[in-house]
């Protein structure tokens, strides 16, 4: 893909994005060189390289969930407004 002060001046139009020129020649050049990186990228040749998920190992660095749950709790039973694990309130 080639990017010229044309099509620049395209998008900034399309954008409804006004642009000094200081501004033009600066994105100009950024875009040049993102473009220049792109190619280079394609150029790699990744035959034999496996897709990965995660570049990174995850850690689950949260607590451990516990069942805490109510159903069999003896102290909840003997209240007097609980029926059908729910309590009244």
């Amino acid at each position: 893909m080639k990017i010229n002060k044309e099509i620049l001046e395209i998008c900034s139009k399309n954008l409804l994005i006004d642009f000094n020129e200081e501004e033009k020649e600066i994105l100009y050049n950024e875009l040049l060189k993102i473009v220049e990186n792109m190619e280079n990228i394609k150029s790699i040749d990744l035959t034999n390289v496996e897709p990965t998920d995660y570049l990174i190992t995850k850690n689950n660095s949260f607590r451990k969930d516990d069942d805490n749950s109510y159903e069999n709790n003896e102290h909840l039973k003997s209240l007097k407004d609980f029926k059908n694990n729910l309590l009244k309130v």
